[in-house]
């Protein structure tokens, strides 16, 4: 068996992370139930900061299960931690329920292809509003991308289309809504998802 599909068989998503969480932290909560091979926390290109989301590598399945059940609905700095496994929680992803902002679809990617690299690969154009989402197919998975805005998604879908990866053409392009013909991205959604981007700033303003 590959490699790289053993380190997702022994890995755990992290989500919801509060921005005082770093790789100590994490390495010195996770080491009191097993020991941890290692710890990743994607961060912003720019602002280095990372994006709420993060990895904890084990060295064998038992730890990774054993740490997955005890630290279930674990709390860090008031913050509940959102954990699963990475491998086996990337096929229940479905049709994608966005119903506005800049979702970006990944085509044709290799099988072994896991959110960690979608999400160190596209980080370099914008931050991620939620981390990115994989679906395995039979002979090839494909991504989805949520950045915070639809600079950074432009962009992306700019420079990466066609580009390889693991010996693969990539195919980019903004993601259909769910139950719709319409694709993300157009000049009315850009207006509205601005004006929820302003109000949101604003209410954060007046806290």
């Amino acid at each position: 068996m590959d490699a790289r599909q053993n380190d997702k068989e022994v890995s755990l998503y992290l989500g919801n992370l509060d921005p005082k969480v770093d790789e100590t932290l994490l390495y010195e909560l996770f080491v009191q139930f097993a020991p941890v091979k290692s710890i990743r926390l994607p961060k912003d290109k720019v602002l280095r900061r990372h994006q709420g989301y993060g990895f904890v590598e084990f060295y064998n399945v038992k730890d990774c299960e054993y740490v997955l059940n005890i630290c279930t609905g674990l709390s860090l700095y008031e913050k509940q931690l959102r954990i699963k496994k990475l491998l086996g929680g990337q096929g229940d992803v479905g049709p994608v329920d966005e119903d506005i902002g800049p979702v970006v679809y990944v085509g044709n990617l290799d099988k072994l292809t896991d959110a960690e690299s979608i999400g160190a690969t596209f980080s370099n154009f914008g931050t991620f509003r939620k981390p990115p989402q994989v679906v395995s197919g039979e002979t090839s998975s494909h991504a989805f991308i949520f950045y915070s805005d639809f600079e950074s998604s432009d962009e992306a879908i700019k420079e990466m289309n066609g580009k390889i990866i693991m010996n693969r053409p990539i195919k980019l392009d903004y993601a259909y809504k769910k139950d719709s013909k319409e694709k993300h991205g157009n000049r009315t959604e850009r207006l509205l998802y601005e004006k929820a981007r302003e109000n949101n700033f604003e209410l954060e303003q007046k806290r």
